[in-house]
């Protein structure tokens, strides 16, 4: 994840995407089921070995932790990367799979206000604003001060207004 987070600082959005992916693959791997859920998206070639073995390392390093405890860190280590991977994707435009990533990390963490953020932010850009709007009223029952989302809602309404003046 650390790696990720250099690359995307760095500007390089298609190798830290695919650092996150593997990251969230590798935390999902070591997840103990019911908690652990699959990630869909697409495969990407990860073929950086070393970058392998530091994530493994780091999961396998923590032998003093109780099960519970490394299936905590697993699924916050999983949710920040899926938070990250759609980051680089907004940013490199790819809304679908953007889409894809905010999905997984709010089915993982419902109240994740980053994450309904984001993904009402990719369903804008997308052209559904309704849904949008969803996204947006959840975040804000979770955080109801938070000025991005109050902001984002109302600029949201008038495109949701839009597309009901289109219906009729």
């Amino acid at each position: 994840k650390a790696e990720g987070v250099r690359l995307l600082q760095l500007g390089e959005l298609k190798e830290a995407a695919r650092v996150f992916e593997y990251s969230v693959r590798v935390a999902t791997d070591n997840l103990t089921r019911p908690a652990r859920k699959e990630f869909n998206a697409p495969r990407s070639a990860v073929t950086t070995a070393a970058l392998a073995s530091t994530t493994e390392e780091a999961i396998a390093a923590i032998p003093s932790m109780s099960a519970a405890e490394k299936n905590e860190l697993c699924a916050s280590i999983r949710l920040a990367s899926l938070l990250n991977m759609a980051l680089c994707c907004m940013k490199l435009e790819d809304w679908h799979q953007s889409d894809v990533c905010t999905t997984a990390a709010i089915e993982d963490d419902p109240f994740c206000v980053k994450a309904l953020f984001r993904r009402a932010k990719t369903r804008r850009m997308m052209r559904r604003p309704v849904e949008a709007m969803l996204d947006l009223r959840c975040a804000s029952a979770v955080a109801p001060l938070e000025t991005e989302v109050l902001q984002a809602i109302v600029e949201t309404a008038d495109e949701v207004a839009e597309v009901k003046e289109t219906e009729r």
